[in-house]
């Protein structure tokens, strides 16, 4: 553990962290507008359906079974508010978005998600690195990254 990790338990909030996630993720069953009812069923087609390739160096159970996906499944249902049009897109300025290629809790793929609502992203996926790329990945590519990025 770093040093700089540390937080107090008064400065976290499990019930907001879990708000967030569950109102602007996507998951097997859709996102949060989705009826409570179908969520199980959808997650479990989807940890059937996926292969090792797609959940290497995990398996599909650990891929499935993550704490947010959990938590999620049974989150009340909520209205999920329209994508704001493409001339509302951010303000033109740099964007780092960086993420790790086995990172379960926040999929690469949400990366060029988000990209398409910048001027001009700059996406770096590390190999091998899960969540917490610039901190606790092996690979120094994700600090790298950050070091040059905030030199320009």
């Amino acid at each position: 553990m770093h040093k700089n990790d540390a937080a107090p338990a008064e400065a976290l909030s499990q019930g907001l962290h879990a708000a967030t996630l569950c109102a602007d993720g996507r998951y097997p069953w859709g996102t949060s507008d989705t009826p409570v009812e179908g969520r199980a069923a959808a997650l479990a087609q989807t940890r059937q359906d996926l292969t090792p390739e797609q959940t290497w160096p995990y398996d599909a159970a650990t891929a499935t079974g993550l704490g947010s996906l959990l938590v999620c499944q049974d989150w009340p249902r909520e209205e999920v508010p329209p994508t704001p049009p493409a001339h509302r897109k951010l303000p033109n300025v740099p964007v780092l978005l960086l993420g790790g290629d086995r990172d379960l809790s926040t999929p690469y793929e949400w990366l060029y998600q988000q990209a398409e609502s910048t001027h001009d992203p700059e996406i770096v996926i590390v190999p091998g690195a899960s969540h917490s790329v610039q901190t606790r990945a092996v690979n120094p590519l994700g600090r790298q990254a950050v070091y040059d990025f905030l030199q320009k």
